[in-house]
């Protein structure tokens, strides 16, 4: 009886340091969570950023398209006046590329959990493949 009685006691012990850990771990899960929530909102930015750089990317694109079919019959002063333009559209673009691209990098920096890091890597290889 007495061996009953020691291994009740000891099931119990047991019982109760799995329940003080189940807390802990629990506890740290939340955390972990709420992180992640975090920083999903700053990945929504930075995808914000990117798509609004590949759109004004896209614009520029399909207006030089067309623009050898409109040169045709243009004069070269029309042509400077196009020719500036572009440019000035491109650079704005590439600006947007290259802010949105420095979003990507800043994103996760050394502040981030080591539980999280892996997740973040994942995430900022995605929106590294977003950007191109």
């Amino acid at each position: 009886e007495f061996m009953r009685l020691q291994t009740a006691v000891g099931i119990a012990r047991e019982r109760t340091k799995d329940l003080d850990r189940r807390a802990v771990r629990e506890e740290r899960e939340n955390e972990l969570a709420d992180a992640r929530k975090a920083l999903q909102g700053n990945i929504e930015e930075v995808m914000v950023a990117i798509k609004g750089a590949s759109t004004a990317a896209n614009e520029v694109g399909n207006q030089i398209k067309n623009l050898p079919q409109k040169a045709k019959d243009m004069k070269s002063a029309e042509m400077m006046k196009k020719s500036e333009e572009f440019e000035e559209a491109t650079k704005s673009a590439e600006e947007k590329l290259q802010a949105a691209g420095e979003e990507v990098e800043k994103f996760g920096g050394d502040d981030v959990d080591k539980d999280l890091q892996n997740w973040v890597k994942v995430e900022k290889t995605k929106l590294v493949a977003h950007k191109k």
